[in-house]
């Protein structure tokens, strides 16, 4: 089989197409949208929930 200009030496029988090498993006792009997924519920829910400190004489206070 004489390779043909363009189509890169062939398949070496492989049945067409590109071998998969490398990285799966598909996962890392899943795995970062969760952490910023989570790091945004983390955010919210820091801001939601407010500490208040009362001293402790105000606390045994009686009105």
């Amino acid at each position: 089989m004489t390779p043909t200009p363009g189509t890169g030496g062939g398949d070496g029988g492989s049945g067409g197409g590109l071998p998969v090498t490398g990285v799966q993006v598909g996962l890392i792009a899943g795995i970062g949208a969760a952490v910023l997924l989570a790091g945004g519920a983390l955010l919210f829910l820091s801001r939601r929930r407010r500490v208040v400190l009362v001293p402790p004489a105000d606390a045994t206070s009686e009105d």
